[in-house]
């Protein structure tokens, strides 16, 4: 990471403490030294974890099971019955450390079982003095998964994103869930506009940052200041992601107290167990492709999917189009990626919402005549090439009457809609925010360090 950090060096993202927590007696857990990754800990130092690092084994004298890990009864038996029949080694190395309160930085390839890293020792913690507001996850993919591995009584859950009733949210925050997840946006919108609402995480235990390295772009460092001034000095800050940033690596070095650090990053690689392929196809019937996978799902062995496009307007005409046609996949086994992401980054964390946890995945790419340079940089980065994916051309294009009459009807919705004007003053008011937070340089800037991360 040569290229300039643009991190605020009074961030406060790690608290501060005088005493280094002690890891749990219960947990069998190997660290560098006997206390610990103390404040002259070294990222070098932590090289020696991820050189032993794997997804199916853990290092010797690593915990062999979820009871090893110092977790309830009740946790332990909640993974059996997920199918976690072992710790991962991102689990077996940052759980015993979140139970000893430790602040924790892990980072580990997508799929490799990091959400259940934070997940499950917050709602051990959370059993033992259940409350509200217990824990501000920052990023959709964590409520998700507490919700999932909740069985302890399931813990009250609310989810705060954009493009939702904000009096609503105001409501269910004030209700005081166990767990809040939301973007760094809304919630700072909440907490500038409701007095009653700061004082609600004032007890706050736990502090997620899932996915950190994006939370962590320039252009949210105002939210993310919004909302640490309202949580308590001494919670638990806990930073997880698939990939090493500038930014993560510097707010490391800054920090007084220096949290556990487990790195098992590789570069941007995925999981084997994911199957990854692409189809070639012309860009005006990427739809009559996309129809023509979600109908053979069934015959594939899929019984979920994840879409991924580049705009709010395609995603919306799908989501209209897949009513017209009957098409309804409420959960995920399978990835499209319907418009390529710019950024090799990006497909690592889109392809990574599936073949999780040791279990196979497949992910589809549809590559048109513009994408070819996009798909050959994800290639090069991944340091392999992507499989054909296999369908015959005439069953595609059989339904392309089909297809285009759900085209049209979707269009037409969304003119009725006044979907473009919509768009044109959403554009327009981000502009002029941007504007005056001054981050349109700053976002230009951001975006070529991002291009700088993949090479």
């Amino acid at each position: 990471m040569d290229q300039e950090s643009q991190v605020d060096e009074d961030f406060p993202l790690f608290r501060k403490c005088s005493k280094q927590p002690k890891v749990p007696p219960s947990s069998s857990l190997a660290t560098s030294s006997s206390s610990g990754l103390a404040a002259e800990t070294s990222i070098k130092q932590v090289e020696k974890v991820k050189e032993d690092t794997s997804l199916t084994s853990t290092a010797p004298g690593d915990p062999v099971t979820f009871g090893d890990l110092g977790l309830a009864e009740w946790a332990v038996q909640t993974c059996k019955e997920l199918g976690m029949r072992k710790p991962t080694p991102v689990q077996a190395h940052c759980v015993p450390q979140i139970l000893a309160g430790r602040d924790v930085l892990g980072l580990a390839q997508t799929g490799s079982g990091k959400t259940a890293a934070f997940a499950l020792p917050i709602l051990h913690r959370l059993s033992l003095d259940p409350y509200g507001i217990f824990a501000l996850g920052i990023g959709l993919s964590a409520g998700r998964a507490v919700q999932g591995i909740g069985v302890m009584p399931t813990p009250e859950c609310t989810v705060i994103v954009g493009g939702m009733d904000m009096l609503t949210q105001a409501q269910s925050l004030m209700k005081r869930p166990h767990v809040v997840i939301s973007t760094p946006g809304r919630i700072k919108v909440l907490l500038d506009e409701n007095p009653d609402i700061p004082p609600l995480f004032s007890n706050t235990k736990f502090l997620v940052l899932d996915e950190a390295d994006r939370v962590l772009d320039v252009g949210f460092e105002e939210e993310l200041r919004v909302i640490f001034q309202c949580l308590p000095k001494k919670r638990q800050t806990l930073l997880f992601s698939a990939t090493i940033t500038s930014d993560l690596q510097t707010l490391l070095e800054l920090s007084s107290n220096k949290p556990f650090f487990y790195e098992a990053y590789e570069g941007f690689k995925t999981v084997d167990t994911l199957k990854q392929q692409y189809v070639f196809i012309p860009k005006n019937v990427k739809d009559v492709y996309l129809f023509h996978v979600l109908s053979k799902m069934e015959d594939m062995g899929i019984r979920s999917v994840m879409i991924f496009v580049s705009t709010c307007s395609s995603y919306i005409t799908l989501q209209l189009m897949l009513q017209v046609v009957g098409l309804d996949i409420p959960t995920v086994d399978l990835v499209i990626n319907y418009d390529i992401p710019q950024f090799p980054r990006d497909y690592v964390h889109r392809v990574g919402r599936t073949a999780r946890a040791g279990r196979g995945g497949l992910a589809i790419s549809f590559v048109t005549q513009d994408d070819i340079t996009l798909i050959q940089e994800i290639e090069a980065v991944l340091g392999r090439q992507l499989d054909k994916f296999d369908c015959k051309e005439n069953d595609v294009l059989s339904d392309i009457t089909k297809v285009y009459k759900a085209r049209r009807v979707a269009s037409m919705k969304m003119m009725d809609d006044g979907f473009e004007e919509k768009v044109k003053e959403r554009k327009k008011q981000k502009r002029k925010t941007m504007a005056q937070k001054g981050l349109v340089n700053k976002r230009r800037s951001n975006k070529r360090k991002r291009r700088s991360d993949t090479s």
